[in-house]
């Protein structure tokens, strides 16, 4: 089974980074598509697969 894994980020620093946090208003629109994304993409290995692909190749 996979889960959802988050790629590490670096900036100016080159520090490496694990996390990154986004605030957005608890349940309005933008909170509820996040949510909807990450149960989805924790619902669906091919989709999954797919998402970590392209963010671990295409940016």
């Amino acid at each position: 089974m996979y889960s959802l894994i988050l790629p590490f980020f670096n900036d100016e620093t080159y520090e490496e980074k694990t996390h990154f946090i986004h605030l957005v208003e608890y349940n309005k629109e933008l909170w509820k598509n996040l949510i909807f994304f990450r149960n989805y993409l924790n619902s669906n290995e091919t989709a999954l697969r797919k998402y970590n692909f392209i963010r671990t190749f295409h940016f």
